[in-house]
């Protein structure tokens, strides 16, 4: 055998080899393109079904891969009651197709839900972290979302009589709510533990008597 044709042999194999490393490398990055933004977790459908897997949102709702293989299913956020990352991650509620997050329980349930807006001016970018509250009792099964703004600028009027009517059974709350005690958003979890801590002394007095 010439020392040409041994040269073309070991050529042709280290040809091969880089052949099967390029294909492993491109199949693996497929795979971690395919799977890109997908993250663990589960989802809640309105049926009560808990649906676990991978998912991500997109324009059109939520994309689950399922948990144990088959081909990925899209879900309207219509569908969805709830969902969260991990085994045992934080639930976000959906309300009109907005997810917010329990943040306080009790026998009214506080949901937050945090949205970021940027602007540019051509210099810097500016972050804007805006805060939604909405509330929920016990027995209710819709989220009442509390509002800071409305057309005509009457946000913190319509706020007050909104909240006052939540809260109407307990008369020193609401006195506040119209006093301007809780008219920025910042002060609504400090308004609903209030209610909360009353609420409860209530329930002590009923019991003890």
């Amino acid at each position: 055998m010439s020392i040409f044709t041994n040269y073309l042999q070991s050529t042709m194999k280290n040809n091969q080899l880089i052949k099967t490393l390029i294909c492993s490398m491109m199949c693996l990055f497929l795979t971690s393109v395919s799977f890109a933004g997908f993250e663990p977790g589960f989802l809640v459908t309105q049926k009560g079904d808990t649906l676990r897997g991978a998912f991500k949102f997109n324009m059109n709702g939520i994309k689950l891969r399922p948990e144990h293989g088959g081909k990925a299913q899209m879900y309207p956020l219509s569908q969805i009651v709830a969902y969260a990352y991990g085994e045992d991650g934080e639930m976000h509620y959906n309300f009109n197709n907005l997810f917010y997050t329990l943040t306080l329980e009790g026998e009214v349930q506080l949901y937050e839900r945090i949205s970021y807006t940027y602007s540019y001016n051509g210099q810097f970018t500016t972050t804007i972290v805006q805060h939604s509250y909405a509330v929920k009792r016990q027995r209710e099964d819709e989220l009442t979302l509390l509002r800071m703004t409305s057309t005509m600028g009457r946000g913190k009027v319509y706020f007050a009589e909104q909240a006052s009517s939540y809260f109407q059974d307990f008369s020193a709350l609401v006195s506040d709510i119209h006093g301007g005690v809780y008219n920025k958003v910042k002060t609504i979890p400090d308004m609903v533990g209030r209610y909360n801590d009353w609420w409860n002394e209530q329930q002590k007095s009923a019991t003890a008597n």
